[in-house]
């Protein structure tokens, strides 16, 4: 193809693109005024913003003590964090020094209040033994990062569209933040340390994914506009360092994806490889260390007599498929049926 050709096709593409964007996205000057003004006054840290901030905290840390999804949703509807992460947000796309880190304080003063109220309602708690709620935001994979972003783009274009509740954006991005710096509070509260870390991973990558969202809808929406070397110099270095934080919190979670997804794959072979050997069984429990020696763990239930000679062969066969040395420990559980009739004329 013709060198012409393609510059003509790229400009043209290029064309299509800008009248898209401006169709879905682009929004006056005085409506950008007026949503930058709205998030500047719902940003401000004053009395009220840190009330809602503890009280929806104690709730979302209560809810999840007690493994009620209804009660941390309760939380997250009065918890009034996304404002200061959009005027972050906005701040940078405007280059604007002074605000950009007054709003980053705000986040990180809210952040440390949600933490410290959370791990006091850990530590009065008698509860020490959570559940799904808690356990489900310990482990974070690359899925929770693309729920941060997908929660930051909502956050940010509810903000600016008539059409769509704020409050609905919000409740996205606090879905994605405040109960997992819940779950790190209440985890390192009962001494689980690596779940607080864990907890406390995921908070970070959807704080980033939330910001990176919320900046592109401002891009998009017409906010990148010109201005003075000193400014743009500025907003390049928040821009860069946004997305290098993101790059940067992307690889650990890289990681856990790989080694979770590995980790499940090793638990289905083992559990359709036993079931094929021993195909009259139920598994009611399994676990796996995976070290230098696999160690399984099987509680199963019978109703009929184990062939324990079929043990060694199954063995062998996990062997083979890990290349590693297995144990397995085999607990069972036999089934009793017991039936009676009766009959009173």
């Amino acid at each position: 193809m013709p060198k012409t050709t393609m510059t003509s096709s790229l400009n043209t593409t290029i064309t299509d693109t800008n009248r898209y964007v401006r169709r879905f996205f682009r929004i006056p000057l005085k409506e950008r005024e007026r949503i930058y003004k709205t998030v500047k006054e719902n940003a401000i840290d004053d009395f009220s913003f840190y009330l809602l901030t503890v009280l929806g905290t104690v709730i979302i840390t209560l809810g999840l003590i007690i493994n009620s999804g209804a009660v941390v949703i309760g939380g997250m509807l009065i918890t009034p964090i996304i404002w200061p992460i959009l005027a972050f947000s906005l701040s940078v796309i405007r280059g604007r020094v002074f605000s950009v880190q007054k709003y980053f304080f705000v986040v990180l003063k809210t952040t440390l209040i949600v933490f410290i109220v959370s791990l006091l309602v850990g530590f009065v708690s008698p509860f020490d033994v959570f559940k799904d709620e808690v356990l489900s935001r310990t482990e974070p994979t690359l899925i929770e990062l693309l729920i941060g972003f997908a929660a930051g783009f909502i956050g940010a274009y509810a903000v600016s569209s008539k059409k769509i509740l704020s409050s609905i954006g919000g409740v996205a991005v606090a879905v994605s933040l405040v109960p997992p710096l819940c779950v790190a509070g209440l985890t390192l509260a009962s001494g689980d340390y690596s779940s607080a870390v864990g907890a406390f991973l995921l908070y970070v990558s959807n704080l980033l994914g939330i910001s990176t969202a919320s900046l592109l809808v401002f891009i998009l929406e017409g906010y990148f506009t010109t201005a003075s070397v000193t400014v743009k110099n500025a907003r390049k270095n928040y821009l860069a360092w946004s997305f290098i934080l993101l790059i940067l919190t992307s690889i650990p979670l890289i990681i856990l994806t790989k080694s979770l997804i590995s980790e499940q794959k090793t638990k289905n072979f083992i559990v359709q490889t036993t079931k094929n050997v021993y195909p009259d069984i139920t598994i009611t429990n399994m676990s796996v260390d995976n070290g230098i020696t696999i160690v399984v763990d099987l509680t199963v239930q019978s109703a009929s007599d184990i062939d324990l000679d079929s043990l060694d062969k199954l063995a062998k066969i996990y062997s083979r498929k890990f290349k590693k040395p297995v144990t397995i420990n085999l607990d069972i559980v036999e089934l009793k049926k017991y039936k009676t009739t009766t009959y009173s004329p």
